[in-house]
């Protein structure tokens, strides 16, 4: 296995413990991302892609399209990954990150 995919499997396997399909699917509904199913592009892979690209070093629309590509088994450009981009991504964004934050407090404050 090469150290590539070991570590996309880390990260998606720690990724996994904040979020999972229907909850970023639900986020991306409420923060108008998402408003019909998606096609090409899943809310769940735009995300993944993302921190993929990230925790690469990659941080270009190709290596974001790249990722997506691989994660959804479906040919995605990066024009497309720049058309999705606007202020419904970025309430996305906010919300996901929202997400995180309140997940956090709430297992640090269980935690005997």
């Amino acid at each position: 296995m090469s150290t590539s995919l070991f570590f996309n499997s880390k990260i998606k396997k720690r990724f996994d413990i904040f979020f999972n399909g229907s909850t970023i699917d639900t986020i991306a509904r409420s923060s108008g991302f998402l408003q019909r199913s998606a096609k090409k592009i899943s809310p769940m892979d735009f995300v993944m892609g993302f921190v993929l690209s990230c925790s690469q070093m990659q941080n270009t629309f190709s290596q974001w399209a790249f990722q997506i590509s691989q994660l959804s088994g479906t040919p995605v450009s990066k024009q497309a990954v720049f058309d999705r981009l606007g202020p419904s991504s970025v309430a996305f964004a906010k919300a996901l990150l929202e997400h995180v934050l309140l997940q956090g407090l709430c297992y640090r404050y269980r935690r005997p």
